[in-house]
This record gives C-alpha cells, structure tokens and sequence, in this order.
C-alpha cells in the first residue's frame, strides 16, 4: 500500500505540472502580491495554500519523491524541481508577492515564513532575479529584511508596521 501511494504521489505531482496546474498557481500567487493590505487578511490562506502548492511542485514530497529521485543540487531540488525552476522567465511578480506576504500580512505563519525564506533561497540564485528584489517597489526589499530581524517566531507573532517602520528609521 505504501509503495502505491508513493507512486501515486509522484504520478500526480508530474501530471500536475504537465497540465498546467504548477504554472495556473505561479500566475494566482504573483497576482495576489498586488492586492490592497485592507484585503489581505482574506487572502492569507490562499496565498499560503499557493505556496504549499508550489513548494510541493518544486520539491516534491520529502517522503515520497526523494526515495525514488535523487536530488540533484544542494538546492533540494529534483529534476522537475530543477526544470520549473528554469522554466520561470520572469519572477518579478512572484517575488512582489513572496516578500508582500511577509512585510504585508502581520498575521502569517511560521510556517509561511519558512515555505517563502525556502523559495526565495531558489530564486535569489540568479543574478538577474536578485537585481528584481532589490529594486521591488517601495522598498519592499528593505521591509522585509527588517521584518525578518524583527521577527520573533511563531505564529502568535505580532508585528506591526509602525515597529518596522521605526526600527528602519533608527538605522
């Protein structure tokens, strides 16, 4: 039963991407970046789901995928993982809402957190996709990195924007 479910797994994650459904979610999750912050919190499971969806694409299930195929990289990634990654053109917008997520959102997870530091670790490889988050729009590179050194863990987290904004002005 177990080797079935493993197959089944791995059977269902390359159909997924192979019908569209990886590149269907980049295009909602990049969209979701542009959303008013009065909004936010209604899209905050959403975004979350989104990015479970597409860590799970990239990565595949540590214990189902990894036992049959071999990670390629000290990314993680294996050989789906590797081809969606180079099949990304243009990360601007998943970028704006990867860091959105976390500057924006003072109610996300932990986990969250975890699932964006990991994805943006992927796509901060590339020269050219570095160069697009540090010009992201008003300053939301900054924010973010000062969210992160402020934050303090765990989903009962608080963080709020006045604290960030003065934290960055001490600088």
């Amino acid at each position: 039963l177990e080797k079935a479910m493993q197959a089944d797994a791995v059977s269902f994650r390359q159909d997924f991407i192979d019908s569209g459904g990886f590149d269907a979610v980049v295009r909602f999750f990049s969209l979701s970046g542009g959303i008013s912050t009065d909004k936010k919190g209604k899209t905050r499971m959403g975004n979350a789901v989104a990015l479970r969806i597409l860590k799970c694409c990239m990565f595949g299930n540590n214990r189902f995928v990894r036992r049959n195929e071999q990670s390629e990289s000290s990314t993680g990634l294996d050989g789906s993982g590797t081809q969606l990654l180079k099949s990304l053109s243009d990360a601007g917008g998943l970028l704006k809402s990867l860091t959105a997520m976390v500057v924006d959102d003072e109610g996300v997870s932990s986990t969250a957190i975890s699932d964006v530091l990991k994805f943006l670790r992927l796509l901060l490889g590339s020269r050219h996709t570095t160069e697009s988050f540090v010009s992201l729009p008003d300053g939301m590179a900054k924010k973010f990195l000062m969210t992160l050194l402020l934050w303090e863990g765990g989903p009962e987290a608080s963080r709020t924007s006045s604290a960030i904004n003065a934290a960055s002005k001490i600088r």
